[in-house]
């Protein structure tokens, strides 16, 4: 289904068709929502239990009754064209260059090579000596992730939003935000997976018992210590916050008369705010935690150092799960959709990042 046919689908499907046509079947308007749901429905490995659809949504509830929730988009006069829009975090991860694994089945092992073969030099007629590979295994399983969102029988009726593709992309969006937030620095606790900057097995580099300000140094020994490992790649690059890339934007390289700044602007850059330190991309992103404590310091920065495709993201099945719920606000008419959709996150080698903490920027 990931052909041109499929991609000019569900550049068409309406959530909004989707949730009326499986309210009522005999609706006539969702023939190519139910096209391609079967065809998801056939290569999914397990039996869903409601509707399999292309796209993720998160939990928020539409209403026209309440204007925030929904009543602003019914309106005679609304100039739908001109919706403003949430400003929310840039979604960074998967442009800074992160291996994606898509329709998995089961959990999965990646095989891999912890030691190589020996090579000798050997005298004439002589053999070398036997020696072996080490292999281990990064181990995923899916981490459920669920939503639901609340639409009431009105807003179907007469929102004059195009209302699927707006909830389709408000909670693309949303998703995606909430997956660079875990990457990067998921707590670890309850379902939330550990994000690199919990990641026990990652090294941390400490700047002062209670944080101290960033300096070039600092920066250079970090890119020395991956590539000490051999762990640098093409991918290398830095994700920090916005503070700490105001404070590097102020700071020389060194203290001479028309030294560069640490953190310079990208000559063509892919993402808001972009910038380059030491020849590589760097990402400054609101996602990145600002206020972590050290000592007597507080409100310090966090930033990643690291070789972006040797983060693994997998996702298992062809999309999300949507399932429809008319009983529990039967009496009111509003549609609940329920969506699950399971993903998990993996380093195939820790030495390729290196994490700070403690980062003073004022």
């Amino acid at each position: 289904m990931k052909d041109k046919k499929f991609q000019q689908q569900v550049a068409s499907f309406s959530l909004g068709n989707l949730i009326r046509g499986m309210a009522d079947p005999s609706f006539a308007g969702w023939g190519l929502e139910a096209e391609v749901v079967q065809e998801l429905a056939k290569r999914s490995p397990n039996k869903p239990t409601g509707c399999i659809v292309p796209f993720e949504v998160l939990q928020r509830d539409l209403v026209v009754g309440t204007p925030t929730a929904g009543g602003h988009t019914v309106a005679t006069n609304l100039l739908a064209n001109r919706f403003v829009d949430l400003l929310r975090p840039t979604s960074i991860v998967a442009n800074l260059g992160a291996t994606h694994l898509t329709d998995l089945v089961g959990n999965i092992a990646v095989p891999r090579l912890t030691a190589s073969a020996a090579a000798y030099w050997v005298a004439e007629n002589g053999a070398p000596t036997e020696s072996q590979q080490a292999f281990d295994q990064v181990a995923m399983t899916p981490k459920t992730l669920g939503a639901y969102t609340d639409v009431s029988r009105k807003m179907l009726l007469q929102s004059s939003l195009d209302i699927s593709s707006f909830v389709i992309a408000d909670l693309r969006a949303s998703l995606g935000q909430e997956l660079d937030r875990v990457v990067l620095a998921g707590s670890g606790s309850g379902n939330e997976p550990a994000g690199i900057l919990n990641n026990s097995a990652i090294a941390t580099v400490a700047l002062g018992t209670n944080g101290a300000a960033l300096t070039w140094n600092n920066l250079v020994d970090l890119e020395t210590a991956i590539s000490l490992n051999n762990a640098d790649g093409l991918t290398m690059g830095y994700v920090t916050t916005k503070q700490v890339r105001g404070k590097l934007s102020q700071v020389q390289k060194v203290a001479a008369t028309g030294a560069p700044f640490i953190w310079e602007n990208a000559n063509t850059p892919q993402l808001p705010g972009e910038g380059v330190v030491n020849r590589h991309r760097a990402v400054a992103s609101t996602l990145m935690p600002s206020n972590l404590t050290k000592g007597s310091g507080t409100n310090l920065s966090s930033m990643i150092c690291g070789n972006w495709s040797d983060l693994l993201i997998g996702q298992w099945g062809s999309g999300i799960e949507i399932m429809l719920d008319p009983y529990v606000n039967s009496t009111t008419g509003a549609i609940r959709i329920i969506a699950m959709t399971d993903v998990d996150f993996a380093v195939r080698h820790p030495e390729s990042f290196i994490k700070i903490k403690d980062i003073v920027t004022t």
